[in-house]
């Protein structure tokens, strides 16, 4: 089995290997990257990722949609993607606007759905890699995209819900994040960006942590009911010892004393182990009966301190 901290690494190795291979789709690839992540200062254009492969394919899609290559620094961190042709930027600029407004037509059921998820998938695969996170699936379901601009998010927002992800909004650090932290989420995603492979492995770990949270809910749950037999037992051996001590316990019915004197034995036992062994057998709550009217017998007994003072008294 994969180790789980290359879950992300090789899914975004896999989506990297997915676009270039649809290189006829790069236009709507790179509009959507773009508008996800590229920033424009000034004059220039410019990208920085940790991931050195996808920043050269960006290089890549801009040297083929628009014949110039940009500048390419690799540095310890980060790689960077620089591009200070003044015509150029502006075109792409406008082609980023014009997709903002009328990109959706991409994604138009009239395309016939199987165009229609393709467009999908290619435009999940390429933010994910421009501006997507994903953590640790074994630790913590939480996808995100970390969007450079309102406008960005404005577009991406009912994109995602149409693709079947509803993912939620807020702004950080001036950028605008949409994010899910639920397994369906996470599992919809790769579905929907093709990724199958990965999806299969995800299932098999989702799967397992389901598994081990329900049998951690049964330990946790049969802990709990263990302890709270002991303490109530406990309980009512207390009031038992405190009426035996007192001249009221042989005034009490046959019952409540064969009641007590079974709780002394077993002080292990369920109350329905305990009344299977009352002659004749009695249920549940009928043993539940009998411990509660010792219990109740028991609290009216004045407090031990003033038995001992007043037998000081007497003797």
């Amino acid at each position: 089995m994969k180790a789980a901290s290359s879950f992300s690494s090789e899914l975004r190795a896999h989506l990297l290997e997915k676009i270039r291979r649809e290189e006829s789709l790069w236009t709507l690839a790179f509009s959507a990257a773009g508008l996800a992540a590229l920033r424009f200062s000034g004059q220039d254009l410019r990208f920085a990722s940790r991931q050195a492969e996808f920043v050269e394919l960006l290089m890549e899609q801009i040297s083929t949609l628009y014949g110039v290559r940009p500048e390419f620094k690799r540095g310890k961190e980060q790689s960077t993607l620089c591009l200070n042709e003044r015509n150029i930027n502006r075109r792409i600029r406008e082609d980023l606007n014009l997709f903002a407004r009328e990109g959706r037509r991409y994604f138009d059921s009239s395309l016939g759905e199987d165009v229609r998820n393709q467009h999908i998938a290619i435009v999940l695969a390429e933010v994910f890699l421009a501006c997507g996170a994903l953590c640790d699936p074994r630790e913590t379901y939480h996808l995100e995209f970390s969007l450079q601009s309102r406008k960005a998010r404005n577009f991406f927002q009912p994109f995602f819900k149409s693709a079947g992800l509803n993912l939620r909004s807020l702004c950080h650090q001036g950028y605008w994040v949409l994010y899910g932290k639920d397994a369906q989420t996470i599992s919809d995603f790769l579905l929907r960006a093709q990724a199958d492979q990965e999806l299969l492995l995800f299932e098999e770990w989702r799967v397992e942590k389901s598994v081990l949270n329900q049998v951690n809910r049964v330990v946790n749950c049969d802990s709990a009911n263990a302890q709270r037999l002991a303490d109530s037992s406990a309980q009512q051996r207390e009031a038992i010892r405190r009426l035996m001590q007192d001249n009221s316990y042989e005034l009490l019915s046959k019952a409540l004393k064969e009641a007590a004197e079974a709780r002394i034995q077993y002080p292990e036992l369920s109350l329905l182990e305990l009344g299977r062994l009352m002659d004749p057998p009695i249920g549940k709550s009928g043993m539940n009966h009998r411990l509660k009217k010792l219990l109740d017998l028991a609290e009216a007994l004045p407090p031990e301190e003033e038995l001992r003072r007043s037998k000081t008294v007497v003797e």
